[in-house]
């Protein structure tokens, strides 16, 4: 009898995790936050960054002048071929006047239409930012700023349809 209970308990709780959609955006979560602390170890790097829109999460850093991204999107994890770039340096304070003043173009303290970006840096607090990506690929800033790093960044990785980083900038 006790048996049986609990079996129909642990079907029921089984039956609601597959069933709760919520459920799905926490072990996305849980996956992308082990495979940070992975990239932390293995990689030696103190600074990651994660893209996350409703239905997918892009994970990147920089090593070696190269970009190393990861897409994870329905419990399924891909690796990208590291990428030739740049790497942009940019200041904590330079970040924090985004992530805390959230007056300026293209972001904000909460997430815009399901957009936004962690920057998980090693042994401190993770950070979070909403953004507008349509904004974000129409505003030119300033040169090694935080949104001028993002721009180059996703240039490399998304290469968004329409938008040229090279020709926003090549007379700046």
């Amino acid at each position: 009898m006790i048996r049986k209970l609990i079996a129909m308990k642990i079907g029921l709780f089984i039956g609601i995790l597959f069933l709760n959609c919520s459920n799905k955006l926490i072990i996305k979560s849980d996956n992308s936050l082990h495979i940070v602390e992975k990239i932390f170890k293995k990689e030696k790097v103190d600074t990651v960054y994660s893209y996350h829109s409703s239905n997918l999460e892009f994970l990147w850093f920089h090593r070696d002048n190269k970009l190393h991204s990861y897409m994870i999107k329905d419990y399924k994890v891909k690796k990208y071929p590291p990428i030739t770039a740049n790497f942009i340096n940019v200041s904590e304070e330079d970040v924090n006047k985004y992530i805390n003043d959230c007056e300026c173009s293209c972001f904000s303290n909460t997430e815009l239409d399901g957009e936004s970006i962690s920057i998980y840096v090693k042994s401190k607090q993770t950070a979070i930012i909403g953004f507008d990506l349509k904004c974000l690929t129409k505003t030119k800033f300033d040169i090694n700023s935080f949104p001028y790093k993002i721009q180059y960044d996703f240039s490399k990785i998304f290469k968004p349809e329409g938008y040229s980083f090279e020709e926003m900038y090549k007379n700046y």
